[in-house]
């Protein structure tokens, strides 16, 4: 319980809480501003970006924008009118990010609708049933259907934030909740609770557990790298 202890205090009064001590809800791993920042951290223009996971808080991103394009006009000036570019759609997406954390704050909504299109090819003709080996799985083409979806994101101070998506198709009586989460932080740790696209694993194609899929889920993360106590802090940044 004492080694627990001290962890956790780590966590809470780690230097890089200080940056991250506001609530927000996770970006999902697909998410233009999330692969925008990691390209960042792949280029040396942003420190200590280390999330826990492929989805990343909305927070965490918005401060890698605009760490990595400050550390651009000093480093590497012919990347900063892209990275500028970046960080304004950003902040027009997110506009409610940027605002003072006190109160209720709207951080950014949005309302889409299209049509959605499935297709599935089958493979060459394989052996015939009950030969072997077995005969290919036929694939079930998904369903061509128009859509609209519906999302907002909001915090409430600096230590709660929630996030909600519904999609509806029109002959479907019920619309569907897609993403629904509540987050709760303190320092550099967050509880969130809900239904989120989360992505565990270090890329793209390789070591992943679950990626790209929706799951419900508690979980009990860090939204910035941390030093542990002691002789541990030799391991370096953590999350």
């Amino acid at each position: 319980m004492r080694s627990a202890f001290f962890v956790l205090l780590a966590l809470l009064l780690a230097p890089s809480a200080l940056a991250f001590d506001a609530a927000s809800p996770l970006l999902p791993p697909d998410h233009w501003a999330v692969k925008a920042a990691d390209r960042l951290e792949e280029l040396g223009l942003v420190d200590r970006f280390m999330p826990a996971q492929r989805a990343v808080p909305l927070l965490a991103v918005r401060r890698a924008l605009a760490d990595g394009e400050e550390r651009a006009r000093a480093v590497r000036p012919d990347l900063v009118p892209l990275l500028k570019a970046w960080r304004e759609r950003f902040e027009a997406e997110w506009s409610g990010a940027a605002q003072a954390p006190e109160g209720l704050r709207l951080l950014g909504g949005q309302l889409t609708g299209g049509y959605q299109g499935g297709a599935a090819h089958e493979g060459p003709p394989g052996p015939a049933p009950g030969s072997f080996p077995t005969p290919p799985l036929l694939l079930e083409a998904p369903r061509s259907d128009p859509f609209a979806e519906a999302g907002a994101a909001a915090a409430y101070g600096t230590h709660i934030a929630a996030d909600a998506h519904v999609r509806a198709i029109p002959w479907r009586s019920e619309p569907g909740l897609t993403n629904v989460e509540l987050v709760g932080a303190l320092g550099s740790v967050a509880l969130s609770v809900g239904r989120t696209s989360v992505a565990y694993g270090p890329n793209e194609i390789g070591a992943v557990v679950a990626s790209g899929a929706v799951v419900d889920r508690v979980e009990f993360m860090t939204t910035a790298p941390f030093r542990l106590p002691g002789f541990l802090r030799y391991l370096g940044d953590v999350a």
